[in-house]
């Protein structure tokens, strides 16, 4: 697999020009290829053109209700992405792409969720991204909740309830997505979101990837914007250097009745042989008695 390095960034707008430019100046310092944009705020009737010479290739989902939504997809000009299809929801809120980095098949996926109701929504979006995926995936954006409040928040609360949180997490581990920061960093805290409102700072933002693709990681990043987002991205690289330790298996691999079952006889067999060692220790013991 190629070296990849993606990012995932809330705009909070990106109709100006010359935020437009700096933007794309500012990631390509940063040497990303993908780059997953929120908040938009691109109207149907009102997608700017985008040519930029860095990154030459946008997909857009944009909102057509408000100008409050819409995400975007941007490729820089150095990874050869040949798009082979789109998947686009009505008001802007996700954008799936799929198609080939040389003879390799990548689905990337942008997602910008609501602020409320969100486990429904978030639900019902995985299911259709996992119908949709094809190949190595990576699904990132503002998905609006802390999935792990005591370390996701400063303040160690949710104004998600905690069986919402659970669906969150079960929909995740049936699709096989892994958050990519929280397996490198297991015990650290970081946000990407101030709010006033709740006077805390937040972690909104992330970058799954399925087992897989997640062994090949070698960094993840994230900073907090005091001021909001829109300052700095967050990102994950990949490499094409495989890595020598196997990250841990996902629960998804084992939801299947023929893989429990399989997994209740290797439990068995290890009873036994268990038993049996601790029979022959007791006997030598007793020999030398």
């Amino acid at each position: 697999m190629a070296d990849l390095q993606i990012c995932s960034f809330n705009v909070r707008g990106l109709n100006a020009p010359t935020k437009r430019t700096q933007i794309c100046h500012y990631l390509h310092k940063l040497r990303v290829h993908i780059v997953l944009l929120q908040e938009t705020h691109f109207r149907k009737q009102h997608i700017p053109r985008l040519s930029h010479m860095l990154f030459n290739q946008w997909f857009h989902s944009p909102s057509m209700s408000s100008a409050s939504k819409g995400v975007s997809i941007a490729v820089h000009k150095s990874m050869p992405f040949v798009c082979q299809d789109t998947l686009v929801e009505a008001d802007g809120r996700y954008l799936f792409i799929k198609g080939l980095i040389g003879s390799q098949r990548f689905t990337f996926g942008n997602v910008y969720a609501p602020n409320s109701a969100q486990a429904d929504w978030l639900v019902d979006t995985l299911a259709k991204f996992g119908t949709y995926a094809e190949g190595v995936r990576f699904l990132g954006g503002d998905f609006n909740v802390t999935l792990n409040p005591a370390l996701d928040s400063s303040s160690g609360m949710s104004a998600v309830p905690r069986m919402s949180l659970l669906r969150i997490k079960s929909a995740l581990s049936t699709q096989g997505l892994l958050d990519s920061w929280r397996m490198m960093h297991a015990k650290e805290k970081d946000y990407t979101f101030y709010s006033v409102a709740h006077k805390s700072y937040q972690r909104l933002d992330y970058i799954f990837l399925d087992t897989r693709t997640l062994q090949n990681c070698v960094s993840t990043n994230r900073a907090v914007s005091t001021a909001g987002r829109g300052v700095q991205p967050h990102g994950a690289h990949v490499s094409s250097k495989k890595r020598g330790a196997p990250w841990p298996v996902g629960i998804y691999l084992l939801a299947g009745s023929a893989a429990q079952a399989k997994l209740k006889v290797l439990l068995r067999c290890g009873s036994i042989l268990l038993m049996a060692l601790g029979l022959w220790l007791q006997a030598r013991l007793s020999c030398k008695l």
